[in-house]
């Protein structure tokens, strides 16, 4: 089922669901001979070209289908077609990104933070993603797991980070000069001080912070690897990589709660227009 799913999954980005662009470069051109006048001299003027022949190759018209090939690959179509039509619940409105907060965010981290408790040993109170990572919008209607694939198309991981009640207080403040991102398990506001944007009444769970206490992060391996540049999390005090897709924490938690209700609920406030 794994090997499907990444299968299903390559598919998806290459056929455009959300996956980043191919990398830009210059196109290999087609080899021709080309006729050129004699060696000039200095009073014959610029070399010049005279004919640049260009040979297309029309592919459709010299390829064959391959029974054999045909035969193999089927099978596994039609499992990933049915894997791709299963209705794995609903939304009641659309889910969107949005900054400081948005209703696809909430979604996200909340199922992060969800299944990330159903296999770490110790409760994790915080989570955070990146709306970079979420590539389409849900809803409202049947959610289906093909729009989980074009939602979250990479294959990252969940990984728990320890932080300080410190290293959580740089972490919100980084949050709040870049304005925000979807977060879970804690909420802060944006204010402006000078040129800077910074975090006030950082809570965890209600909880003012304490400096001296430590904190369980889940996010996605690709932040906890330094993607998105947030220094706060370069050196947690200890780091769990779980093996749980983003992907299928997006999946598995919209099973057991079949109906997702958009909503937003003050985890980040403030910055608009700053």
């Amino acid at each position: 089922m794994r090997a499907n799913r990444i299968l299903l999954s390559a598919i998806l980005v290459a056929g455009g669901c959300g996956g980043p662009p191919p990398p830009t470069g210059t196109e290999p051109q087609p080899a021709t001979d080309l006729e050129t006048t004699p060696e000039p001299s200095e009073a014959s003027g610029p070399l010049a070209i005279l004919e640049a022949p260009v040979i297309f190759t029309v592919i459709e018209a010299s390829t064959h289908d391959d029974p054999a090939l045909e035969s193999l690959i089927a099978p596994f179509r039609d499992r990933m077609g049915e894997e791709i039509r299963e209705v794995l619940g609903e939304s009641e409105g659309v889910l969107s990104k949005a900054w400081p907060e948005g209703t696809l965010g909430n979604f996200a981290t909340d199922a992060m933070l969800w299944a990330a408790n159903r296999v770490f040993d110790e409760p994790i109170e915080m989570a955070l993603t990146n709306n970079g990572g979420l590539r389409v919008p849900i809803g409202p209607g049947s959610i289906t797991m093909g729009q989980m694939y074009e939602l979250m198309p990479f294959e990252n991981m969940l990984s728990v980070l320890v932080l300080s009640g410190d290293q959580v207080r740089e972490l919100c403040d980084q949050l709040a000069e870049k304005r925000g991102e979807p977060i879970a398990g804690f909420s802060f506001r944006i204010v402006t001080q000078g040129q800077r944007r910074v975090a006030q009444d950082v809570l965890v769970g209600g909880k003012e912070v304490d400096p001296k206490a430590r904190y369980r992060l889940v996010t996605n391996d690709y932040m906890a690897n330094g993607g998105d540049s947030f220094s706060a999390l370069e050196a947690p005090l200890s780091r769990t990589d779980l093996p749980v897709l983003v992907r299928d924490a997006f999946i598995e938690y919209i099973r057991e709660v079949r109906v997702l209700q958009p909503r937003l609920e003050g985890r980040i406030t403030g910055g608009i227009g700053e």
